[in-house]
């Protein structure tokens, strides 16, 4: 098939397209991607941040062959979460289906390399360093910035935005009148952290196979996720109006506050880490809210460009590699007809994508009298579906990460709750 598509992105979702649409028989490809080659430097080294694949996540990944085992030799099977306290006990939240842990930048490094494997090389060009910088659809032309100073026109005839939640592509159907999108930062900010799974001090090792999470404060918690033998990688997640960093004067304070209020993981800090974390950016998350994910003049966007989400459910990544599963459904369904795929599209994604942004907004409550109520609903559910299977539905968290079900189908089993959250706040 040799309609030409133009991919701008090779992160997670832009790459798994390039496998479908290699694999349907698409023979004219080219990724534009900003920053450079993955390949040039070894992506263990690369500090960026732990994601979770999860059930959709993985059915994704499990129709191309051998991908999503490749991809599990790298990762980390995480069987449930701790959640501990400062006085070092510890509740357990089990899961029935591993996640699937594994670094962005290892998962976007294999699904590059495997894309080149076999014939692919003829079918499919990649160009890093190249910033999209305007788009103009009368003309079908995208400009580039190439190493902050040459700016080239490239035609396309299919153009797919999968460049993440400052999406170029989607700044661009901004301008367009019929595009309505909206932009929410949230409360919350956090900073990448890297601390060892083991110590000499056995009595301090967490458990290799379960993601790990303390409250420090009313406004500051940590996540932590096992990466390898010995790593967890993670991030301290906290209110961007009260940052934990600029209350202490110096880098031994802070190293003090963490040891002193964070339990086990607090002593898994040192004073190499906490000056590395003082100097590392803090991160804003920006959700997206858009009315539709295409433009008549054959553009289509996906992933965080067209629905980035709060991290809370983890389903960001997830949610991109499933609309890549979706796309090539309604592929085969319409033959390969872009002009049919994508008005498609936006109707049988935008509703799930407004439903995840609920799910993901509304699930974990921050009042502290529904805390206690969430955990006890947590526990009832869960039994109830264990004894009455037919007529109790599982807990939000398990029916977003552990099956497939379409998100809207989860916001309307648990519409009560959601509300009652969404009053509290």
């Amino acid at each position: 098939m040799n309609t030409p598509i133009t991919i701008i992105g090779a992160g997670p979702a832009g790459l798994l397209l390039t496998h479908y649409l290699l694999r349907r028989g698409y023979t004219n490809i080219e990724i534009y991607e900003s920053r450079q080659d993955p390949r040039l430097s070894s992506p263990d080294t690369q500090r960026t941040f732990p994601l979770a694949l999860q059930a959709r996540g993985r059915q994704a990944l499990s129709k191309i062959e051998n991908l999503e085992e490749k991809i599990a030799q790298k990762g980390t099977f995480c069987q449930g979460t701790l959640l501990h306290s400062q006085k070092g006990k510890t509740r357990s939240i089990p899961r029935k289906k591993p996640l699937l842990t594994i670094d962005r930048s290892v998962l976007s490094y294999i699904l590059l390399e495997e894309l080149f494997q076999g014939n692919n090389q003829s079918k499919l060009k990649i160009h890093f360093n190249h910033k999209c910088i305007n788009i103009n659809s009368q003309e079908k032309s995208i400009s580039f910035e190439i190493e902050n100073q040459q700016i080239t026109n490239k035609k396309y005839n299919i153009l797919i935005g999968a460049d993440g939640s400052n999406s170029q592509v989607r700044h661009y159907l901004e301008s367009l009148s019929s595009f309505k999108c909206t932009k929410n930062a949230l409360p919350d900010v956090y900073k990448s952290v890297y601390l060892p799974l083991k110590t000499a001090d056995e009595s301090l090792c967490l458990e290799p196979d379960k993601i790990h999470s303390i409250q420090l404060s009313e406004k500051v918690r940590i996540l932590l996720v096992p990466q390898g033998e010995n790593n967890l990688h993670g991030v301290i997640i906290f209110d961007k109006d009260n940052s934990p960093f600029e209350q202490f004067k110096n880098s031994s304070e802070l190293l003090n506050f963490f040891q002193e209020n964070g339990g086990k993981i607090g002593q898994l800090f040192d004073l190499q880490e906490v000056e590395n974390l003082l100097k590392r950016p803090v991160a804003k998350v920006t959700t997206i809210e858009c009315n539709q994910f295409h433009d008549s003049n054959n553009i289509l966007i996906l992933g965080d460009a067209a629905h980035a989400v709060s991290p809370s459910l983890g389903q960001g990544c997830n949610s991109a590699l499933e609309d890549v599963m979706i796309i090539d459904e309604l592929l085969d369904k319409y033959q390969d007809n872009w002009d049919l795929v994508m008005p498609a599209f936006t109707e049988k994604r935008v509703p799930d994508a407004e439903a995840l942004q609920q799910l993901s907004n509304y699930t974990f409550p921050r009042k502290k009298s529904l805390i206690f109520e969430y955990f006890l609903r947590l526990r009832i559910s869960r039994l109830l579906n264990q004894w009455f299977p037919k007529n109790f539905y599982r807990p939000i968290f398990e029916l977003v990460t552990e099956t497939t079900l379409s998100y809207q189908e989860i916001l309307q089993l648990h519409q009560g709750w959601i509300n009652k959250v969404k009053q509290s706040q």
